[in-house]
């Protein structure tokens, strides 16, 4: 009974308990009911919030649309989910309040039911408005500027049916691959150009080139221009330096290793171009460069271009011409009257484009009689001097002139076409001032404003067009030849253009009436003496060459000249007229300016690139000068006082050009201070210590100013406010003006500053920063301090950043919200933190940095800056493990470059472990470039299931060792179904030294999960690369096949059939374990395959088992050329039938053995221990590398080596008992007495331990095509080619052991290394090193022209040679460069005396001779050898150190006319170093350091004391160093002049009181230092009274500092 008494009692607890459980959910329920109208009015307040948030934020995007931006994806996203939340939640809650007011049982009853739906409704309904209110605050900007991905359709272009089929058949001709070169032709104005354009944007938008390339010929070619046009849409940087071939040669460079298509205009063509000249390749030199010509002449393109296609543009229909008309004047004529003398107007058009264009602007909007007018001017003929006008085109660009709004814009138009194609709006900027073409602007920056906006005004009326960078503009040629007419006509200007040839001047009186002269032509014999030109006010001439010298009196009678502008002409004094205002000299010779002082009303003047200007004090007279551009000049020379006479000054250009300021008598910094009205400024300070405080001024608006060296800043930028500092502090200590212009600064560099911690402070921020490079900073860990209590640090119009070589930084701000701050670890920290804020930032570059997190894993969710990032580049930073986060990667929405380089510790790409793998799907959504490089511990990247890359059209993967798989998918065993990765527009693949990488793709197939671990680089299918054209793989050890599996999908007779649509080159190299492109049975289709090189692919037996088509292939290559060498001018390429069939037979005839490396552990080492014969298998074979092979004496017999045909290269090396490398044996009696390998180019024999010779036997070795021979380390080694057997050469050696070295002498020690048993016409390059048996290189035998061509001789550690080569080989080493010797302790004499009776004289060719560690050598040539058989006289750099014996260099007669460069150090027993003839030979010597010669008493040897005429020399460096018996550097009473001489190093030379005893002459040496930066304050006005008060007061004997002598 108890027992039951306790079960209904728990039953009743049980019970009671469910009872509360049911009744408070009743209650929970039935709230609803009686809070209704509370939920209700809630969700009504937060709906109304919402929908004001949501009016706000419409209000933004629409703002952010008139400014031409687009709308953020997650901006969008809200302002549709609010929309979905407004419509519908609204209209849900409305019902149901509706229903809610209905009563039920007759009314009598509230709706229990509508009321609690109503109820719940509102609650949730109110909750998610809220959310989304909430998100709405967080939004952020909602708008972004898009960059434009293709080039816009021309302005002009429209897309007219006769147009259309032109562009299509021009696309479908550069499609075709037997196709390289294509042209088009028409009449000027018909549109050839603009058509090209259309084409161009269209390759680029199909992506059926990578590259685009444009370049304006013009009637008379500019190579130089050509190139750089080329090389510009190319990313090419080519140098003012580099002459024609070197710039050709590198624009050819560029184009035949770009992997990418390139589709190269060359517009205007009116005669035959040379493309090697300018650097483009032609046909098969690269088929993915194809070449797209423009000219007036059918010829030109099809006989002289040897285009295969031309196509013919010519005028519009007449409707097409009616319908151009009408969009252009933008008016469809509904007036009849008008419409009917519209008609009229386009007719006489005759369907010319430029006619159309230009008559159609000038009428738009114009009343009825303007037409009427119009009409009737039309209807006038053209001048009848100027020809090939047509009549429709010079009457409409009249008509379009004669409209011009005011006479400044007609007289600007005129103006331009004196300039010519693509001139620089600068030059019409000084011209115009010059000439006072503009009304009420008295600045020059106001003429610049002015000028752009007459220039585009210009461009409007159709009359100009754009070049091809901003700073310049071009013009149609029928729009100058018009403009010409018209200044020939009116202004009496006679021009001639695009720098034609010059016949001969106009007669006198026609250049009496003359006011304006242009003249630009090629080459001319003689100027006339003068010009009687009274009426004159502009004059233009320049020159292809330097050469014409300008007539002293030439300007004499141009009394009215306003403007003179001349090109690449000489003076030997000026003599100009005083009346000019714009005086421009650029990249001429000058003489003697003092003249200019007379031009007192000059405002413009410009020296640019001038060579040794030295800028007069009369400069200082030109106190009008406006303008002074002096940059780009060579050895310029300012002295002080001129630029602060120049009170007017508004412009001031120096840049590089001068930069010892205040130093002796040049210009003092200070004299900046004194141009108050300075508003540009280009000048470089290379001392930070000479900036004053307040050095620039508030006026400045643009500005180029370099503090510090600007070696290594060689961006090309476009800003005009820019500063680079390279300083070794904090720029706080460069003053206010320096910090001022810190805040203006649209381009900021800085480089190096020591001891600071933080690169700059945030004060006031960096408002109109728009480039930051900072870099070679060892001790920056922030770029910035912040400490101010705001949440955001906003660089707003920041869109380059670089940062390169911080090693110690830690965080770009000191403020890090992510965890950083000025005391947090480098490795805890990321660089850039939630409070960072780039909204403009377009381009990242870290370089060598080590930081372990680039962002904050939050980073992009608050900031601004990942939206508009299109290049990420990072490279060499180590501490990198991971490099973005997958929100980072998501976040990345507009990136086209993202390149990551040399990052050793980098594991993976893109980090996932915080997400699901199947979140990953579409990341990057623009990126075109990935370029993985140089990563040893990258494996993947990233880790996930999927992904897709729509716009990827480039990815390279090289050095990357430890890769695995692109993406990789942890559950593949047990996968049934794995979703392939997209690469839609991928074109060009690389994979390179990815040794890691099995299989190439794998498709989507269980039985590889099954049978391996290893994953594939890519899971595919038949549509994964639709678009793949280019597809190399290279360097791997360990990949067995490229496509593995089949789909269970099956196609026809159950095989799977995968076709590469548009792949044309495939390239599979060094792949030593590949067995097949595919193992399957699938069924492959190529239908495009045109190229495809195998090489170093041995065990690839098959291309694959399924069926194959290839119907573009023709040969399968196994040799490609290389850069720099000549393969017989053709690539080797082998064809059987069918690819399958050509894959086979390489495989079968060892085609792959074309590089061969054998060592003892090598497969192929078993093939050669077991029969040596085999290797005539090997017929192929061009490399071999024998390295550490420990049994093998020889490596060929006689007949074995003639059995390798093909063999370029043998490598020796490591093989301890090998003693000859070819032998001679009783069956190699019937071979030929001469024994020539005709292809052996190199010959490498290296630690060789018992190597005598190369070749042991009787008959002759010819290697006509050998270039290269270096031997090292061989000791046994006394010859090349031998005939002593082994057994001899150990009987002669024991002969020697036993005391008997007679044989010895007869044999060994008798034997030259070359004689008369080889033959080496082709060897330009010897170097022997550590061959103690050798005795003499050469003997007087020497094969006829053998060792001709050597150019390159190094001989080291060669104990026993006793002179380098005999006197008689001088004949033979004419071609001789470079000599070095070095350590040959026996070696007595360079130049042995055999032949020295010889009645021939040779000079020692060499220009660079490097001999040292010669204890024996006495002189580097003795007496007895007489002056004109040997003499040094090409000698340009020579180096000597550690000759124990020397005691003078050269015999007082040897010449060095030519030298450049003197070193001499460690040479003790040298008393003198040169005699005075020797001395005086040396006019072209620059650098000299002679130091540590314990002996040397003097430079210049004392041989009289008669008073010599001078000795003058180039040198600007001389350096005396632990000299301590030097008293002087010459003790003769000698006149000595060193004009360059700007630097001195003198240290350790006690016993020097005086430089020399004659005169001495040192004009541009001014002040001493101690140490670099510490100055003694002390100069007694020239050296020789420096040295010796030095002498007295700082006892220099004792003295271990290092004193500098510089300018």
């Amino acid at each position: 009974m108890a027992g039951c008494a306790i079960a209904i009692g728990a039953c009743a607890n049980v019970c009671s308990e469910a009872a509360k459980g049911i009744f408070q959910e009743i209650k929970r329920h039935m709230r609803y009911v009686f809070v209704y109208k509370k939920n209700v009015d809630k969700f009504e307040g937060k709906m109304k919030l919402l929908i004001a948030k949501r009016q706000s934020v419409q209000l933004e995007v629409v703002t952010a649309k008139r400014n031409v931006e687009e709308i953020k994806p997650h901006v969008q996203q809200w302002c549709d989910k609010v929309d979905e939340a407004i419509n519908e939640d609204v209209k849900k809650v409305k019902d149901l309040e509706d229903k809610a007011k209905n009563k039920c049982f007759f009314d009598l009853c509230p709706n229990i039911k509508y009321r609690y739906q109503l109820s719940k409704k509102a609650e949730g309904a109110a909750a998610a408005v809220d959310e989304l209110r909430q998100h709405g605050v967080e939004l952020g900007s909602v708008g972004y500027r898009n960059v434009r991905e293709v080039p816009e359709a021309p302005k002009n272009f429209r897309a007219f049916d006769s147009r259309k089929e032109i562009c299509d058949r021009v696309i479908e001709a550069l499609k075709d691959s037997t196709t390289s070169m294509i042209g088009v032709y028409g009449t000027g104005g018909v549109g050839k150009t603009t058509l090209v354009n259309e084409v161009a944007r269209r390759v680029q938008e199909d992506k059926l080139f990578g590259w685009v390339a444009k370049a304006t010929v013009t009637r008379t070619p500019d190579i130089k221009n050509i190139q750089y046009e080329i090389a510009e849409s190319l990313g090419l940087k080519l140098n003012e330096t580099e002459s024609g071939g070197e710039r050709a040669r590198l624009l050819l460079k560029r184009l035949k290793e770009e992997q990418q298509r390139v589709l190269v205009v060359l517009d205007d063509i009116w005669a035959s171009l040379d493309l090697q000249q300018v650097g483009i390749p032609l046909g098969d030199q690269h088929k993915g460069c194809k070449i797209l010509l423009t000219s007036r002449n059918r010829d030109i393109l099809t006989n002289q271009m040897d285009a295969k296609k031309a196509f013919v543009i010519d005028v519009l229909k007449e409707t097409e011409s009616w319908d151009l008309f009408k969009r252009t004047v933008e008016n469809h004529f509904e007036d009849s009257e008008l419409r009917s003398v519209a008609t009229e107007v386009a007719k006489k058009c005759e369907g010319l484009p430029v006619a159309i264009v230009t008559v159609a602007t000038a009428l738009r909007n114009q009343p009825i009689y303007a037409w009427n007018d119009a009409n009737l001017q039309l209807q006038r003929p053209s001048p009848s001097n100027f020809t090939g006008i047509p009549h429709a085109v010079y009457s409409a660009i009249q008509f379009s002139y004669n409209n011009l709004e005011s006479e400044e814009l007609r007289q600007t138009f005129l103006l331009c076409c004196l300039l010519g194609h693509n001139a620089r709006t600068e030059d019409l900027v000084r011209y115009g001032l010059g000439l006072r073409s503009f009304e009420n602007v008295n600045k020059v920056e106001d003429t610049r404003n002015r000028v752009l906006t007459l220039v585009r005004k210009l461009k409007a009326f159709c009359l100009l067009r754009d070049s091809y960078s901003d700073d310049r503009f071009d013009m149609h040629d029928f729009d100058c030849d018009v403009a010409l007419a018209i200044a020939s006509r009116d202004n009496h200007a006679f021009a001639l253009k695009h720098k034609g040839v010059f016949d001969d001047w106009p007669d006198e009186e026609r250049m009496r009436n003359f006011k304006m002269f242009s003249l630009s032509f090629d080459s001319v014999e003689k100027l006339p003496h003068e010009l009687e030109c009274p009426l004159l006010d502009f004059f233009s001439m320049g020159s292809k060459d330097f050469d014409v010298e300008m007539p002293a009196k030439f300007f004499e009678k141009m009394k009215n000249l306003k403007v003179l502008d001349l090109l690449k002409m000489k003076f030997s004094s000026i003599n100009l007229p005083t009346s000019l205002r714009a005086l421009c000299l650029n990249q001429c010779v000058l003489g003697d300016m003092i003249n200019l002082g007379k031009l007192k009303n000059l405002e413009i003047f410009s020296l640019f690139r001038c060579s040794s200007v030295t800028l007069p004090k009369e400069i200082g007279q030109l106190t009008k000068l406006r303008l002074l551009d002096l940059s780009n000049c060579h050895k310029l020379i300012i002295s002080a006082g001129v630029l602060s006479s120049l009170s007017k000054l508004e412009e001031l250009s120096i840049g590089t050009s001068f930069v010892e300021w205040d130093l002796g008598s040049n210009a003092r910094l200070a004299e900046l201070k004194d141009l108050s009205g300075l508003t540009t400024l280009d000048v470089c300070i290379p001392d930070a210590d000479i900036v004053l405080k307040d050095l620039f001024s508030e006026k400045l608006r643009r500005y180029n100013i370099v503090i510090g060296s600007e070696t290594g800043w060689y961006e090309r930028i476009e800003y005009s406010r820019i500063l680079k500092l390279k300083v070794g502090t904090s720029i706080d200590n460069l003053g206010d003006g320096v910090l001022r212009l810190l805040k203006e600064t649209e381009a900021l560099y800085l480089e190096g500053p020591e001891g600071v911690k933080i690169a700059l402070n945030n004060r006031e921020g960096f408002l109109h920063l728009k480039h930051l490079h900072i870099e070679g900073a060892s001790e920056i860990q922030y770029i910035m301090n912040d400490t101010a209590a705001v949440d955001r640090i906003a660089f707003q119009q920041l869109r380059s950043l670089k940062l390169v070589f911080l090693p110690e930084l830690i965080s770009f701000c000191s403020k890090n919200k992510s965890g950083g701050s000025t005391s947090t670890p480098q490795h805890e920290s990321a660089l850039f933190g939630e409070e960072m804020d780039f909204p403009c930032l377009e381009d990242l570059s870290l370089r060598f940095i080590n930081v372990e997190r680039i962002w904050h894993n939050q980073f992009s969710i608050r900031s601004g800056c990942t939206q508009t990032l299109t290049n990420l580049s990072i490279t060499g930073c180590n501490n990198l493990k991971h490099l973005l986060s997958f929100s980072m990667a998501k976040s990345l929405t507009h990136l086209k470059s993202f390149d990551v380089v040399g990052c050793k510790c980098l594991r993976e790409i893109i980090f996932t472990e915080d997400i699901e793998e199947d979140m990953i799907s579409q990341i990057f959504p623009k990126l075109e470039v990935l370029q993985l490089h140089e990563l040893p511990n990258l494996t993947r990247f990233y880790r996930g299931s999927n992904c897709e890359f729509p716009l990827l059209e480039k990815l390279i993967i090289r050095d990357c060792p430890t890769f695995e798989t692109f993406i990789s998918k942890t559950t593949v065993v047990n996968e049934i179904h794995i979703i392939p990765s997209k690469w839609p527009s991928l074109k060009r693949m690389m994979v390179y030294g990815c040794n890691k990488v099995e299989i190439f793709a794998s498709e989507n197939l269980l039985s590889f999960g099954e049978s391996t671990n290893q994953q594939p680089l890519f899971w595919v299918n038949e549509v994964t690369f639709p678009n793949l054209e280019e597809l190399t793989l290279s360097g791997n050890d360990i990949m067995k096949e490229i496509w593995h599996g089949q789909l269970r999908a099956e196609c026809d007779e159950g095989k799977r059939c995968i076709v590469f649509t548009r792949l044309k080159y495939l390239k599979l190299s060094c792949l030593p374990t590949l067995a097949s492109f595919c193992l399957g049975d699938q069924i492959f289709e190529f239908p495009a395959l045109e190229n495809m090189i195998v090489t170093a692919c041995p065990k690839m037996k098959i291309f694959c088992r399924g069926d194959l088509s290839t119907p573009q292939l023709r040969k399968v290559i196994s040799k490609e050329k290389r850069w720099g060498i000549d393969w017989e001018g053709k690539e080797e390429g082998w064809w059987e039938v069918d690819l399958k069939t050509t894959v086979k037979w390489m495989f079968e005839n060892k085609i792959a053995y074309c590089d061969v490396r054998l060592s003892d552990t090598s497969e192929l080492m078993k093939i050669w221990s077991r029969n040596p014969q085999e290797i005539l298998t090997f017929k192929y074979l061009e490399k071999l590398e024998v390295d550490d092979c420990s049994t093998l004496r020889f490596l060929f017999t006689l007949s074995m080596a003639l059995g390798l045909p093909q063999l370029r290269e043998l490598i020796v090396k490591n093989c301890i008992v090998m003693e000859h490398i070819i032998i001679e044996e009783g069956s190699d009696a019937q071979v030929a007495n001469k024994t020539v390998f005709l292809l052996l180019r190199s010959i490498t024999l290296e630690s060789c331990a018992d190597l005598a010779s190369f070749y042991q036997g009787s008959k002759i070795l010819e290697c006509p095509s050998l270039e290269g021979v270096n031997l090292s380390n061989c000791p046994k080694m006394f010859t090349f080619a031998s005939a002593f057997s082994r057994e001899k050469r150990i009987e002669m050696i024991d002969d020697v052991d036993g005391g008997n070295a007679t044989r010895l002498s007869k044999g060994i020690a008798h034997t030259a290394f070359f004689d008369n048993t080889v033959a080496f016409p082709r060897l330009h390059s010897l170097h022997i090193e550590g061959t103690r048996e050798l005795r003499k290189i050469w003997d007087d035998k020497v094969t006829m022209n053998s060792f001709c061509n050597l150019r390159y001789l190094k001989v080291k550690d060669c104990e026993r040679v006793s002179n380098i080569f005999p006197f008689n080989m001088m004949e033979r080493l004419q071609k001789l460069i470079f000599l070095r010797i070095v350590n040959c302790d026996s070696l007595e004499e360079i130049i042995g005396p055999q032949g020295l009776n010889s009645n021939e004289s040779h000079a020692v060719t060499a220009t660079e001779l490097r001999p040292s560690e010669l204890p024996e050598l006495t002189l580097l040539s003795k007496e007895e050898i007489p002056l004109g058989e040997v003499v040094f006289n090409k000698l340009a750099y020579l180096k000597v150190s550690r000759w124990g014996k020397l005691k003078n260099l050269v015999p007082s007669l040897t010449s060095f006319k030519n030298l450049e460069t003197l070193e001499v150090s460690e040479c003790h027993g040298l008393r003198n170093l040169v005699t005075l003839p020797v001395a005086k030979s040396m006019v072209l010597l620059e650098f000299m350091k002679i130091t540590d010669c314990q002996m040397l008493e003097e430079i210049i040897a004392f041989t009289s004391d008669e008073v010599m005429d001078g000795i003058f020399f180039s040198l600007w460096y001389l350096e005396l160093g632990g000299l301590p018996s030097v008293s002087r550097f010459c003790s003769g009473n000698y006149k000595l002049g060193f004009p360059s001489l700007r630097e001195v190093i003198m240290r350790q030379c006690p016993k020097m009181e005086i430089f020399s005893k004659g005169e001495l002459s040192t004009p541009k040496l001014h002040r001493i230092q101690l140490t670099e930066g510490e100055y003694v304050g002390l100069w007694e006005g020239n050296l020789n009274a420096t040295i010796q008060q030095l002498f007295k007061k700082k006892n220099v004997q004792n003295c271990e500092e290092e004193t500098k002598v510089s300018l």
